[in-house]
């Protein structure tokens, strides 16, 4: 059989991420006064918390936490409709600071546009009430909280090609300390958060116990991957990486674990199956292999025409 040209072959591949993310986002952004962080019962004292993004749910419990894609379906008369994932939820946001969520009886039609417009009409068998909270409560776990700050621009930027604005959003990030710079605990922190998202991108609820496994396989990776991130782009021996280290090269590291990652993330930002594609094998890091690496991107780093400034 003879085989697709690569620049053919690659169009397919972008054409395809970018019909299946147009249909993801065909749902409207999730309002305004939803967006933000609620906690059951109250901001003081909480066994549960939600937080809303632009495009994203998060529920945090104090043994697991789910992450979904979420957007408007509808805005009613008194009430919205969301969906998440492949459920339909709807909310009611009060003046005081209430969000209430309802849990139907059952589904009052097939298509939601034919739902009744009254929050009283609907067919509640239970309602679940929520308290604005200024501040993120704690049962979210401090790196999720980060992400779900930056996931809606990485989602924007990153939805069809791993681009330069991509790069960027990613990027700052990762920048924790905001010193246009990721030093080594930016990086193992960055991995951290790589091996949680891709265990929550399935829309599934991840316990603590999973997010545990998972980090620890991605601390056990750390070593390798760090040492051929710093041999790849740190052509100043300052042993961190600043912006122009990183765009300077497009190609890509060879790095366990990654590319399974970037996988499953996919499942919720498209773009870095692509990534995950492009990702040559991982090499059997050795002291050799490192030296070799840097010294022929070091070389290759000096052909490139293009840098940009953070």
């Amino acid at each position: 059989m003879q085989r697709l040209p690569i620049a053919l072959l690659f169009f397919l591949i972008v054409h395809c991420f970018s019909w299946n993310t147009a249909k993801a986002q065909e749902l409207d952004a999730l309002p305004d006064q939803i967006q933000g962080n609620w906690a059951l019962p109250d901001c003081g004292t909480y066994d549960e918390a939600l937080v809303f993004s632009r495009y994203f749910y998060l529920r945090a419990l104090t043994d697991r936490q789910i992450l979904l894609p979420a957007g408007l379906e509808r805005q009613a008369e008194d009430y919205a409709i969301l969906s998440l994932k492949d459920q339909k939820a709807p909310v009611q946001f009060e003046n005081d600071g209430i969000l209430s969520l309802a849990l139907l009886e059952q589904t009052p039609a097939r298509r939601v546009r034919n739902w009744p417009n009254d929050w009283g009409k609907l067919p509640i068998d239970q309602t679940i009430e929520y308290t604005a909270c200024t501040d993120t409560p704690s049962i979210v776990p401090q790196n999720l909280r980060r992400l779900m700050r930056y996931i809606d621009r990485i989602q924007g930027e990153c939805t069809v090609s791993m681009s330069n604005d991509c790069t960027r959003v990613v990027f700052k990030y990762a920048d924790l300390d905001n010193d246009n710079k990721i030093d080594k605990t930016e990086m193992q922190k960055g991995l951290s958060v790589l091996a949680l998202l891709a265990d929550l991108a399935n829309g599934a609820p991840v316990t603590n116990e999973q997010s545990h496994k998972a980090l620890e396989a991605a601390k056990a990776a750390e070593p390798h991957i760090i040492d051929v991130l710093i041999a790849q782009y740190d052509t100043d021996k300052s042993r961190d990486l600043d912006y122009n280290e990183i765009v300077a090269d497009i190609s890509l590291p060879a790095m366990p674990l990654i590319p399974d990652m970037l996988d499953k993330i996919s499942a919720i930002l498209p773009a870095f199956k692509l990534a995950a594609i492009a990702m040559p094998d991982a090499p059997v890091m050795t002291e050799e292999v490192i030296v070799e690496t840097k010294k022929s991107e070091t070389k290759a780093r000096k052909k490139s025409p293009w840098q940009k400034d953070y």
